[in-house]
């Protein structure tokens, strides 16, 4: 085998690794997008039931005397 013949052998290798990385990536970033789309699931979620929550978390410190530290949650948005 001649050095060229080499050459683009191991060329071709190289653009078959990069094909399958380039592949890995791809189904990286449709697992990517389905991780932001469940955490902004869980973040919409948490908006909505914040503040009955934490009322009735405080409502529940109130009769157990037990120190809550949820005003920062609240006052952090």
């Amino acid at each position: 085998m001649t050095e060229i013949d080499n050459i683009n052998k191991r060329l071709e290798q190289i653009e078959i690794k990069l094909d399958n990385i380039l592949n890995l990536l791809k189904e990286m970033k449709i697992g990517t997008g389905k991780m932001e789309n469940h955490i902004d699931f869980v973040e919409n979620i948490y908006d909505k039931v914040k503040l009955p929550f934490h009322f009735a978390m405080k409502s529940i410190s109130s009769f157990s005397n037990l120190p809550l530290q949820i005003e920062d949650d609240l006052t952090s948005d």
